[in-house]
């Protein structure tokens, strides 16, 4: 998950609605950890962990749709295998 900056009010309760929006997919152990995986000029990125049986690209897609409502500037991308993608 990516974001901007400057977060909007709420921000943390919309991580857990992340989570929550996982579950109802059909990712019950998915997960966040609670700091930055990479910070920079204009970025904040944070890594979501998918569990176990973690959906593909679309299936992920599917699940977030809506949950960027919001949340300008923010993106969830999905990393092939699980592993997270090398920052530019």
């Amino acid at each position: 998950m990516r974001r901007s900056p400057r977060r909007p009010a709420g921000y943390g309760g919309r991580v857990r609605a992340l989570l929550t929006a996982l579950e109802r997919a059909g990712v019950p152990d998915g997960h966040a950890w609670p700091h930055p995986l990479q910070t920079g000029p204009g970025l904040l990125r944070y890594a979501v962990g998918l569990g176990q049986t973690p959906p593909d690209a679309a299936g992920l897609a599917r699940a977030v749709q809506g949950w960027t409502d919001g949340l300008p500037g923010t993106t969830v991308e999905w990393a092939p295998g699980g592993g997270l993608p090398v920052p530019p």
